[in-house]
């Protein structure tokens, strides 16, 4: 297996590129020496990726882990954490990779991988094409987790948007094939409403059956999309290509359910998680 070591300044951008990875290096691939496995989660930011991470690495005993109502008052409840890990503050946590070991399974990783919507400059960019890239030289079976919350799932904001998060996990294989992944795709559906009737609203919830088709169809009509698609560049047609693999093993489905659709709902009230509905 091949392994990965930092470029060489050797220009303006790739010297910034450099100083993100010269400061983030040693802790990032020290933590991967004590794996053998790893969960890759991506994702856009406000997604609920930080939080799926924390969730499944510490489980549901994780005393860190809070429900939070947001905006008070809203009846809508957040997962947040003791120690500001998770939330939607801006900073450094979107634009570097987190590896995160489970509690609950020894040598398990997560990585908590950049935010897809934060990675705003070309540095940026190329530093997160090398965490990616260690992450997948360092491993030969990974588990990739997509997080999406559930209004872009469902198609409230348009299959488009479904799309978009689908074209942007595609970009972590650069100009490599997707297919040798096919079967290591999951969809998170995040912020899933609450099972039970809220005293805030008289809205029917839908059943997670119900919930898992509407998402169903979203991504059927975002694979139509994408299939009249037409891109120009080598790195645009390997996006397209590596998106139609990703949706394709994401729509597999067994005796009339889809099992590489996953639901998170939301909390029902606040206080710590484990105490929490």
């Amino acid at each position: 297996m091949n392994k990965t070591s930092p470029v060489e300044p050797e220009s303006g951008l790739v010297e910034d590129a450099y100083k993100i990875i010269r400061k983030w290096n040693f802790p990032f691939t020290g933590k991967l020496d004590f794996g053998s496995s790893v969960i890759a989660v991506v994702g856009s930011s406000g997604k609920g990726k930080t939080s799926l991470v924390q969730f499944l690495a510490g489980g549901v005993n994780n005393s860190n882990l809070l429900a939070i109502e947001d905006p008070p008052g809203s009846g809508q409840f957040v997962i947040g954490d003791k120690n500001g890990q998770i939330g939607d503050n801006g900073g450094s946590k979107y634009i570097y990779p987190n590896l995160v070991t489970s509690v609950i399974q020894k040598r398990l990783i997560f990585y908590d991988s950049p935010s897809f919507d934060k990675i705003s400059t070309p540095p940026q960019a190329m530093a997160t094409a090398y965490f990616n890239k260690v992450v997948m030289d360092k491993f030969d079976v990974i588990t990739f987790v997509i997080c999406v919350d559930f209004e872009t799932a469902t198609g409230s904001h348009g299959p488009e948007a479904f799309l978009r998060e689908i074209k942007e996990t595609a970009k972590f294989f650069k100009l490599n094939s997707a297919l040798p992944y096919k079967n290591a795709f999951l969809l998170a559906v995040t912020k899933v409403p609450a099972h039970t009737e809220s005293k805030y609203t008289t809205e029917i919830v839908p059943s997670d059956e119900e919930v898992t088709g509407m998402v169903a169809n979203v991504m059927t009509t975002a694979y139509e999309i994408l299939e009249h698609e037409n891109d120009e560049t080598e790195e645009e047609m390997r996006a397209v290509q590596n998106a139609g693999v990703i949706l394709h093993g994401l729509m597999a489905a067994e005796n009339g359910s889809f099992p590489k659709i996953l639901l998170f709902r939301r909390p029902q009230e606040s206080g710590e998680l484990m105490q929490t509905r």
